[in-house]
């Protein structure tokens, strides 16, 4: 029973049906201050226990109990009026607050305990909550945010797998136009991929430029090829006709020998000069048509030619300037300055005397040029300019008779193929001639021997006023295959 200085708390009782809490107050005099009576008030504790569950919350339970451990109120009836277990009421103390974990449940679940001491009635007032209420909403944050935090893990794995299987889709489709590249298959048309803004998209679009370039360089090593395989079948071919042209060289040499031998005797020099260059001619024309000679042995059989065609024509006039000192440095392809000359005779003075022919050299750092002149009848400038275009596209192997000007033939043409017989007759080369090696198979030997910039090209030419052609000849300082001054060309006594 609690006591305080006016009044003492009797404890719980009932009144009827209705649990009350008595409390008991002495009245005494206000003169004598006597003790003259007991005032009794019966409290319903109905209206303490709405208090309480006013205070609730949820599954919290609001319960009181006196300073000897009987318990005033509890929301559940049939502990009002009970004394608590000796373990609570140790728990709660004799006065103070604090908190405890209860274990021992009735429903086996834990809860912690809070407790408050008045000292005014001496009451313990506690509230039991179990954990599940106050670890209920953290547990369910808890898994709200285990539920979000995987399904931001799935999409990112799904982003990543996704971009990582375009990539890899990526790759895997690169890796077998790569394979068809690897088996020579360079026609490989862009697909939508190419069409991405991202690095693999970059990747795709070097590939197809790549594999576009090696297409063109494939192309073009496959058209040099053939066109290299066609000057060498029209090498051999040109070389075919020029030793078909040399029906018994040796019948000849010895024809010849015996007339130089009659005309020696018969002291007519003439004769014996003649019929010793015509020989000169003969046995150098006989030779290799491959093999690479000095330039100081075309100059030899150009002189033999010069001494028949002054023979024949008593006004021409022969210039060479060619500085001797240079001549065995300079390789040259067998029969070069014979067709060009002969072209001269042929074209440049058709239907009329020829008065000049000059052959004049002029060193280089590593070429030697050549220039032949004639004052011939030339050739309009936009002819000299094509047929310089044809020699400077390549190797001079293009079609000169369907890039004539109107009005000229192949065969009449002033770059026709004039015709490189020993005898120096006209024609052209495919025509109904003799078949000689002409200017466009001297222009094409001379590349296929020595490469560029090495060849023939008109230096001028007008009308009425003749023609300049060029052969740029390479000039070696040192000749591994052949000694200066040396070759392979046949000698003989004049």
């Amino acid at each position: 029973m609690d006591q305080w200085d006016n009044f003492q708390i009797l404890g719980p009782g009932r009144v009827g049906a209705t649990p009350v809490l008595t409390v008991a107050r002495k009245l005494h005099n206000a003169t004598t201050y006597r003790y003259e009576g007991l005032l009794l008030i019966d409290l319903n504790l109905e209206q303490i226990a709405h208090i309480s569950k006013n205070a609730s919350l949820n599954d919290i339970n609001v319960w009181i109990a006196d300073s000897d451990g009987q318990m005033i109120y509890h929301p559940d009836e049939s502990r009002i009026g009970k004394p608590l277990p000796e373990a609570t009421l140790a728990r709660l103390g004799s006065e103070g607050s604090g908190y405890y974990r209860n274990e021992s449940a009735g429903s086996g679940k834990g809860e912690i305990v809070i407790h408050g001491y008045s000292p005014l009635t001496g009451w313990h007032v506690a509230a039991d909550i179990p954990l599940e209420t106050m670890t209920g909403p953290l547990i369910r944050m808890r898994n709200i945010a285990l539920a979000v935090g995987s399904a931001m893990l799935f999409v990112a794995l799904a982003i990543v797998g996704g971009y990582s299987l375009t990539i890899t889709r990526a790759l895997t489709f690169l890796q077998k136009l790569m394979a068809k590249v690897e088996n020579g298959d360079f026609h490989i048309r862009p697909k939508k991929i190419v069409e991405r803004s991202d690095e693999i998209g970059s990747v795709f679009r070097s590939f197809f430029r790549m594999t576009g370039e090696l297409d063109r360089l494939v192309r073009e090593v496959h058209s040099s090829k053939l066109k290299e395989q066609e000057l060498i079948i029209k090498q051999k071919e040109s070389s075919l006709q020029a030793m078909q042209s040399h029906i018994n060289p040796h019948f000849l040499y010895n024809s010849l020998e015996i007339i130089n031998s009659h005309a020696i005797v018969e002291n007519n020099w003439a004769i014996s000069k003649m019929t010793t260059a015509l020989a000169h001619m003969f046995r150098y024309n006989a030779g290799n048509a491959k093999h690479t000679v000095t330039l100081a042995d075309e100059i030899a059989h150009i002189r033999s030619y010069f001494d028949i065609q002054c023979a024949r024509f008593r006004q021409l006039n022969v210039e060479i300037a060619v500085g001797e000192e240079w001549l065995p440095r300079v390789s040259a392809v067998r029969l070069t300055l014979q067709p060009v000359v002969e072209n001269a005779f042929v074209h440049g003075y058709r239907n009329r005397k020829p008065s000049y022919i000059g052959i004049i050299g002029e060193p280089g750092a590593d070429a030697f040029t050549l220039r032949i002149v004639d004052k011939g009848a030339g050739m309009p400038s936009d002819t000299m300019n094509r047929y310089n275009r044809l020699f400077a596209s390549g190797d001079g192997t293009d079609d000169i008779a369907g890039d004539k000007p109107e009005g000229q033939t192949a065969q009449t043409g002033p770059l026709t193929d004039a015709a490189g017989s020993a005898s120096g007759g006209g024609g052209a080369s495919g025509g109904g001639g003799h078949g000689g090696i002409g200017l466009v198979n001297v222009h094409r030997r001379i590349r296929l021997n020595f490469g560029e910039p090495f060849g023939l090209r008109i230096a001028e030419s007008s009308p009425g006023s003749g023609t300049t052609i060029e052969i740029v000849l390479p000039l070696q300082t040192d000749n591994p295959d052949m000694k200066a001054g040396e070759s392979d060309v046949p000698r003989h006594d004049r």
